[in-house]
């Protein structure tokens, strides 16, 4: 096992070759399967570096956005949800005072720095990753994504869906404040996103203990989506 310092060292690394600013934007998705020590120690490095910026974290985005929701009332609090749908990252996030999620729903995201609060602001119910949700934010802000171990279910890649005319469409449904909720969502094929993105030379990484911390820039990285989707 490498050594909180040896783990700091090597996050530094890759957001200095991802050239990520201090006051920039950065998103995290973190991997089931990571090993929790080291998802302390690169959490707490992201946010050491981006001390002028901003870190947002990604949880379980497709907990809640799901028709068969409804078996789950009036069983599930949003505190509930809020922990079943949470990874590891986003529960340390969740003990920070300046922490925000953003206000849809069906997303479970975690943000911390100066657009929180922005990132908090309401938004329309259909299409949580279309034109007028924050994805589109992460993508004008030249958001930096930064994936933490083989990620299997990318939903920012959704976004990219969003500008193509074959994209599928359905209604779906989520929770909140245990009433349910409809709105209308894309449905994307994660094996595919998965499998484009990592066969793929779009990805900076470094090694951890046989594990990788993997980045891009999120504009290359919807950019490079709509081309091969």
């Amino acid at each position: 096992m490498y050594s909180s310092k040896d783990v700091a060292l090597t996050v530094e690394k890759l957001l200095k070759r991802l050239e990520v600013e201090k006051d920039g934007l950065v998103l995290v998705h973190e991997s089931d399967g990571f090993d929790p020590f080291y998802s302390k120690i690169i959490l707490d490095g992201i946010q050491s570096h981006m001390k002028d910026g901003t870190v947002c974290v990604f949880g379980d985005c497709e907990f809640n956005s799901d028709v068969l929701v409804k078996d789950m009332v009036p069983y599930i609090s949003n505190q509930e949800r809020l922990v079943l749908s949470s990874g590891k990252m986003m529960q340390l996030m969740t003990l920070q005072q300046e922490c925000i999620y953003v206000t849809h729903p069906s997303l479970m995201i975690a943000t911390a720095g100066k657009f929180s609060r922005y990132f908090g602001r309401p938004t329309e119910m259909d299409f949580p990753y279309g034109a007028h949700s924050v994805f589109t934010d992460f993508y004008d802000l030249s958001a930096t994504l930064i994936l933490v171990g083989d990620v299997l279910e990318l939903f920012e890649a959704k976004f990219a869906y969003a500008t193509l005319d074959h994209h599928v469409i359905r209604k779906t449904a989520c929770l909140k404040d245990k009433s349910v909720m409809t709105y209308l969502d894309i449905v994307p094929n994660y094996t595919r996103i998965h499998d484009l993105v990592f066969n793929s030379k779009l990805l900076l990484y470094e090694q951890l203990d046989g594990q990788y911390i993997y980045g891009v820039k999120y504009r290359d990285f919807i950019d490079y989506l709509k081309e091969v989707l």
